[in-house]
């Protein structure tokens, strides 16, 4: 049996409740369970800035020493390398740095060099980054790779949406961007051949993105095609759900409608609307490349809804064997794929069939949990259960006032300055701004 803190960042759908999870780390947490592990989850959100590798506060810091020495863990899991510095120096175990997202999106580099000796890096995508990875300071030794995984059980449920997508709307530039560096024949030359062939053309797309933006992040606004793709197959019967469809232009007017505002992120949420779809949706983040794919791609195939993705060739090769997974690298691709599976329900159930024992042999956790073992020397396929289940580390109201308390006063001080003839002065009119919405965002938390 192995003790395993599990670390990551996760802006809560539900901010009131502190201690939900999502699907993936849902998942994940209660097959480490079944297998007789302790497993405790803290999501950082609540206890730091998404970069900093330091807690909010000493009192924030100080119940953290002592709840994970208290722990003691045997692995860290750290999706992201979401981690603090204290967390690293408190423990004495490896520490696996899991990608949720590209080498891009991860936080404290400077800990992966520090501490190379103790850091692993899980990925999902044989070689892809590794160059990136290696220049960040993990030993090319300790670079290893699982499986997507997924809990999500097939029923047969009673087909309520003709298509389901659950994502996140991401953000775009903002208005108003200068343009005025870019090529407008060269950027539509480039989409054109992108929506030929997303795995193929997307080095071209990206590097026309960046002469502009100079900026990877805010050059996958550029590329990012998720609400182009929603707009080509609204009227096939869309239901939308996830976070920040309410945030679209009125522009998009007819997604924002068409958006299910109720949560949808635990393993029976997404287990339930899977189920009870025809067509369920998964539109790639730009950083897959057309390479790699989402969490969710395995979650629908485990279910009885029939998976329409974004072009991945690692997907296609991975299934080749079991399925052909109806694929597009257009919006208007998109839209013939899923009218096809709505007009032929024999389609429909062909493939779901066959996806569902691709996930059966290839798509649980459990064959993770046997390359880990190998890994990293540690036990965690056990005989019997963890009867107690996984435990989330919430930090509590009283530790958090206390921080809390001592912002309002700081803030209450600053605006009281600030408001004096002689001090205003010396306050800028952005700087008093800066103030004001900060005394704001205290009095509403």
């Amino acid at each position: 049996m192995a003790k395993i803190l599990i670390l990551y960042h996760f802006e809560s759908i539900t901010k009131s409740k502190r201690n939900l999870l999502i699907n993936y780390y849902e998942s994940l947490s209660s097959e480490l369970v079944k297998c007789g592990n302790e497993v405790l989850l803290l999501n950082t959100l609540s206890v730091k800035h998404l970069s900093y590798g330091t807690c909010f506060s000493k009192h924030i810091e100080e119940y953290l020493t002592d709840e994970v020495k208290k722990f003691s863990p045997d692995l860290i899991l750290t999706f992201n390398n979401q981690i603090t510095d204290n967390i690293i120096k408190i423990t004495n175990c490896p520490i696996c740095c899991v990608e949720a997202d590209t080498a891009a999106y991860f936080q404290n580099k400077e800990f992966i060099l520090q501490n190379s000796q103790r850091y692993f890096l899980i990925n999902f995508y044989d070689n892809l980054y590794l160059d990136e990875y290696v220049k960040l300071g993990f030993d090319k030794n300790k670079i290893f790779t699982l499986n997507q995984a997924t809990s999500i059980k097939m029923e047969d449920l009673e087909k309520l949406n003709n298509i389901s997508f659950i994502g996140t709307n991401f953000c775009s530039l903002p208005p108003g961007y200068n343009f005025s560096n870019l090529d407008k024949n060269e950027f539509i030359k480039c989409l054109q051949e992108f929506n030929k062939n997303n795995y193929e053309n997307y080095s071209n797309f990206e590097s026309c993105c960046n002469n502009v933006t100079g900026n990877l992040l805010q050059s996958y606004s550029m590329i990012d095609n998720r609400v182009h793709v929603l707009n080509a197959i609204w009227d096939l019967g869309l239901k939308l759900y996830g976070a920040r469809w309410d945030k679209l232009s009125n522009e998009n007017l007819i997604l924002k409608f068409l958006f299910d505002e109720t949560p949808k992120y635990t393993l029976k949420d997404n287990q339930d609307v899977y189920n009870s779809s025809v067509v369920n949706l998964s539109i790639s983040h730009p950083q897959c490349k057309g390479f790699a794919f989402p969490w969710r791609c395995y979650d629908i195939m485990a279910s009885s809804g029939i998976l329409i993705s974004s072009y991945s060739e690692n997907l296609k090769n991975k299934t080749k064997d079991y399925v052909k997974i109806p694929m597009f690298n257009s919006p208007q691709e998109a839209r013939e794929l899923c009218k096809y599976a709505l007009a032929n329900p024999n389609y429909v159930k062909d493939i779901t069939s066959a996806s569902n024992e691709f996930i059966e042999k290839e798509g649980r956790w459990i064959n993770n949990f046997k390359i880990m073992e190998e890994k990293l020397n540690i036990k965690l396929l056990n005989n019997r259960p963890n009867d107690k289940g996984y435990d989330i580390l919430v930090v509590p109201y009283e530790v958090r006032n206390k921080t809390r308390k001592k912002s309002h006063i700081d803030m209450a001080l600053k605006f009281l300055l600030s408001e004096l003839p002689v001090i205003n002065a010396l306050y800028p009119k952005q700087k008093r701004k800066k103030i004001y919405e900060r005394i704001g965002t205290l009095q509403d938390d």
